[in-house]
């Protein structure tokens, strides 16, 4: 059965509410979306909204949602972030949302997750540091960041894996957290070199390079735009050249959706560097 298929059969369009789990109130699914409130304490609250493409198996349970506070001196936590000295966990939210669907649960979503969280407990200024970091189980936490906005704060990540998510004070130069972010897509494109054939390789190779040529030689516009045909060449191949499909049986690299993930903070970034230079 195929996953098309698989999307049929769950009924897109629906709304219905589902069973709270810890810290996560008043969950609805409708469609490819999950949206929920985060209340953790009486002054610690949070609105939720996960986004898929296309998804299979949509809920709390499916998706292994929860969150809860964290010690913002947890060594465990500060010892995978990439900079602890100059990224700080917030006293103000220190609240971790984790999204860890069970093996068994039977949920799928093909290209890319989106994830935000829009609190009033932060207030978001034009310089405001807040970031939107998400790791893996024993991996290290990463700028996922794709979008910010507010008058509280709202911020929006993308993702093509599950993860922890926590939002953090990104105190790093503008152009370290930029060459991190090339570091580890490029990092991601060579890991995943034998899942596509040497031709798109290649092409998807030469716009990262260009992308990061430009942007070494001062020019974050044509980064910028170097990195966008990367982003459409990913696109293009996405289901066809590129493994698309990621599943809670862990057994498929969702290659597109990780690619485009990655390809969207680090634009968040250089348009950063577009607007404020």
């Amino acid at each position: 059965m195929t996953f098309r298929i698989l999307i049929a059969l769950v009924g897109l369009g629906m709304a219905f509410s589902l069973p709270a789990k810890a810290g996560i109130q008043n969950p609805i699914v409708e469609g490819d979306e999950l949206s929920a409130d985060i209340e953790l304490t009486p002054g610690l609250k949070a609105e939720l909204v996960l986004r898929f493409e296309k998804s299979v198996g949509l809920s709390v349970d499916n998706l292994g949602l929860s969150a809860s506070t964290i010690d913002i001196t947890d060594l465990d936590i500060l010892q995978r972030l990439p900079d602890p000295t100059a990224i700080n966990l917030l006293s103000s939210f220190p609240v971790r949302v984790t999204v860890a669907p069970p093996a068994d649960g039977g949920f799928a979503f093909e290209g890319v997750a989106e994830v935000e969280l829009y609190t009033r407990n932060l207030q978001y200024t034009a310089a405001t540091p807040f970031r939107i970091f998400a790791a893996s189980p024993g991996e290290d936490f990463r700028d996922i960041t794709a979008s910010v906005s507010g008058g509280s704060y709202r911020t929006r990540g993308s993702t093509g894996n599950f993860s922890d998510f926590l939002i953090v004070a990104d105190t790093r130069l503008l152009p370290d957290a930029i060459n991190a972010k090339f570091d580890h897509l490029e990092a991601s494109l060579n890991q995943f070199a034998t899942e596509m054939d040497s031709v798109l390789f290649n092409e998807l190779d030469v716009a990262l390079q260009a992308s990061r040529s430009a942007w070494a030689g001062g020019d974050a516009a044509t980064a910028l735009d170097y990195l966008q045909s990367f982003e459409a060449l990913v696109e293009a191949a996405s289901g066809t050249g590129l493994p698309n499909v990621w599943r809670s049986a862990r057994d498929l690299d969702n290659v597109a959706g990780v690619l485009r993930a990655e390809a969207q903070t680090l634009r968040f970034s250089l348009t950063q560097a577009i607007n404020f230079s």
